[in-house]
């Protein structure tokens, strides 16, 4: 048939920026409705680890895929998305902070190493594969709990 091949298909490269739209998506289904007003979305701040950088496309391909379920908003460090002020230095409007590891960009399922913070003693690391494709993009297709504080 012409069309038909019996060459199996190339895997799909998973980039850094997708990657990260797919943890907010999942944290968001993951944690449910939010305390807020039923018309306001979720807030997620998003970060590196220490000494890494989210470089301006991937925040502007984040936003773009994810804007139908978070307000998403990046922060350089962690202490900028967090209220120094207060005692448990919760995040700043109600929100949940992702501190996320570097993305070792390539065939689909790669792993992003996640923090999952809302205030002192009240964080989760996770391992969560990104992979498969979806009309929203990619999916974690499976997480697994790292650490707790």
């Amino acid at each position: 048939m012409a069309g038909c091949t019996d060459s199996p298909a190339e895997p799909q490269v998973v980039h850094s920026g997708q990657a990260y739209a797919a943890v907010v998506r999942w944290l968001v289904d993951r944690e449910g409705p939010t305390d807020t007003a039923s018309d306001e979305l979720p807030i997620v701040y998003v970060a590196p680890v220490e000494g890494g950088v989210i470089g301006a496309d991937d925040q502007v391909g984040v936003v773009a895929e994810v804007h139908d379920v978070a307000v998403v908003r990046f922060a350089d460090v962690a202490d900028d998305a967090l209220d120094l002020e207060t005692d448990d230095r919760a995040v700043k409007e109600g929100g949940v902070l992702l501190i996320v590891g570097p993305v070792a960009e390539g065939a689909s399922p790669i792993e992003v190493e996640v923090l999952e913070y809302h205030r002192i003693g009240d964080e989760q690391s996770w391992l969560c594969r990104v992979g498969g494709s979806t009309t929203t993009g990619f999916e974690v297709t499976s997480s697994s709990v790292t650490g707790s504080g």
